[in-house]
């Protein structure tokens, strides 16, 4: 009875004290505001780390006559502003995509004023690398990038003739910026949008409206036993019922 009541003891102690153990080891570091240009309406929605601790935010930022403008904004690991970048493409902008590759270079998508998708390339330091702007009554919803630092990009726009709809977008650009391949994708006549994507070293997977999976160029899938299957669409599916459908 007395080694039962010891033990019960010992856990009860270790159930009360592990709270307060973890308060003491989890602190705040650093807190960091930022009051934009205008000092109006400022929304930090993205946020990226690299290896060595750094500290990327990006959002939608009021400027000076210009409406909502992309900011970007890295901090030191410390909590000191490294550097902030801002761009207007136009009206009302607002990124949706931010990663940052092995050499710390930072790219940050989104949909422009004008509705286009804008991707812009940041060096580690700031400066600015390269800025592609694509689509017609467009929108960016994701981007994602490989291990050979190419940029992928989703979202929706409209799509060229015959198809002629708001449909699904893919991007990939080259780290020098040039524009690699677009594909686009529509179900059934009808306005397809990515919401979300992920990318591999193997593919790029996009959460969306019609879920759809493209095969980067170049590469092969080794579920599928190892045939190169270019940048082509590997299979769709419909939530709105029905199996997935392959596509060769």
């Amino acid at each position: 009875m007395e080694t039962r009541l010891l033990r019960l003891t010992q856990v009860l102690l270790v159930v009360l004290l592990v709270p307060q153990f973890a308060q003491a080891l989890v602190d705040t570091a650093w807190v960091r505001r930022y009051d934009g240009p205008a000092h109006g309406g400022d929304a930090a929605t993205l946020i990226a780390l690299d290896s060595a601790g750094n500290v990327y935010v990006a959002g939608g930022s009021t400027g000076v006559g210009t409406g909502l403008d992309f900011v970007v904004i890295k901090y030191y690991p410390n909590g000191d502003t490294a550097w902030v970048r801002r761009r207007d493409f136009g009206g009302d902008d607002s990124p949706s995509g931010l990663a940052v590759d092995a050499q710390g270079n930072v790219y940050v998508s989104g949909t422009t004023g004008n509705n286009r998708i804008a991707t812009v390339k940041y060096s580690s330091t700031g400066q600015p690398v390269w800025t592609r702007m694509f689509g017609t009554r467009a929108q960016g919803n994701g981007l994602g990038l490989d291990a050979e630092e190419n940029v992928a990009v989703c979202g929706d726009t409209l799509s060229p003739p015959p198809l002629a709809s708001s449909d699904v977008v893919v991007l990939k650009y080259l780290p020098n910026g040039d524009t690699a391949w677009a594909r686009f994708y529509d179900w059934a006549g009808y306005d397809d949008a990515a919401d979300a994507m992920a990318v591999t070293h193997l593919h790029c997977r996009l959460v969306q409206r019609y879920g759809a999976w493209w095969q980067p160029a170049g590469h092969q899938v080794e579920s599928s036993g190892g045939t190169p299957v270019g940048d082509s669409l590997r299979w769709s599916a419909a939530r709105r019922g029905g199996s997935p459908r392959r596509c060769s």
